[in-house]
């Protein structure tokens, strides 16, 4: 399936979209379905990321403005630079082939406004790579030495 597009909402209620072409490595498991009463007479189905691993390209490293607010300048800031809050609460993506959305919340940790479980890393090149699991790091989903390799491109790899 090819990607179009990758979602972050985060918890201020803030998102940011990224082109699928920028998702040179992506990995969503441990998805558990459960279903939850907000309000009398109703129920709400939510599915839920135990892991979330993303390699994103450093072209999708671009100006961007919290909330669309386009003429706040204390608001710009660069794509990578928002990532590493460690805030994610959910992730979104379309695919191509079929136009099918699919929305994940995030594993979070005990913390209200941080989310311990969420780790990012910027490697020699300029990937951002961003783990969201309670037991495992970056290491543990990319090769921290090929990553950091000069001249190193996700696509040379994925033949």
């Amino acid at each position: 399936m090819k990607l179009k597009y990758i979602a972050f909402e985060f918890e201020n209620c803030d998102g940011l979209t990224i082109e699928g072409k920028h998702i040179d490595d992506l990995r969503i498991d441990d998805i558990k379905t459960s279903f939850a009463s907000y309000a009398s007479g109703t129920v709400c189905k939510t599915e839920k990321a135990g892991v979330f691993a993303a390699e994103i390209n450093k072209a999708a490293d671009v100006i961007r403005y919290q909330f669309d607010d386009t003429g706040i300048e204390d608001l710009k800031q660069y794509t990578f630079q928002r990532l590493k809050c460690r805030d994610i609460v959910c992730i979104a993506f379309e695919t191509e082939d079929d136009n099918t959305k699919y929305s994940y919340d995030v594993k979070w940790s005990d913390d209200d406004f941080i989310n311990g479980f969420q780790k990012s890393y910027i490697s020699d090149n300029g990937n951002m790579y961003i783990v969201i699991d309670e037991h495992k790091g970056i290491e543990d989903y990319f090769n921290m030495e090929l990553i950091n390799s000069p001249g190193y491109c996700a696509e040379d790899y994925a033949k």
